[in-house]
């Protein structure tokens, strides 16, 4: 009676065990399947961003206005010095300066250019830093 009474007791034991690891299992399997939803959707998110910020980098560098909100006042100096070279008509000395003020309108261009990608890369840094949170 009482190796029986012990093997009722074991077979018991043997049922919730398993009943638990069965309801442990399945509480696992939703976490699990929880995460990867939520991991998905935030990476979905993520890449979304990086991409929206790509476009809207690129767009800035390719823009037609890409050129500096202020010119250098050597610059603006060369544009005035060859305007009034042009009124006391002085060609020649106006196109040499007009080929020089332009070379130094590229120079900046490409300095304004290099400036906004160093920023771009900071803002894609940043956006990185955020999303690694």
């Amino acid at each position: 009676a009482t190796v029986r009474h012990f093997q009722e007791l074991s077979a018991r034991e043997d049922a919730r065990r398993e009943a638990f690891e069965r309801e442990w299992n399945a509480t696992f399997a939703a976490f699990r399947r929880q995460r990867d939803r939520v991991e998905g959707n935030m990476r979905d998110r993520h890449e979304h961003q990086v991409e929206d910020l790509r476009a809207t980098l690129e767009a800035s560098l390719n823009a037609p206005d890409a050129r500096p909100s202020r010119w250098t006042p050597q610059l603006v100096d060369m544009r005035r010095q060859q305007k009034r070279l042009v009124r006391e008509r002085k060609f020649g000395e106006a196109l040499d300066l007009l080929k020089a003020a332009e070379t130094r309108e590229t120079e900046e261009i490409e300095w304004h250019r290099q400036t906004m990608r160093r920023e771009h890369v900071k803002a894609l840094e940043s956006l990185f830093e955020r999303q690694a949170e």
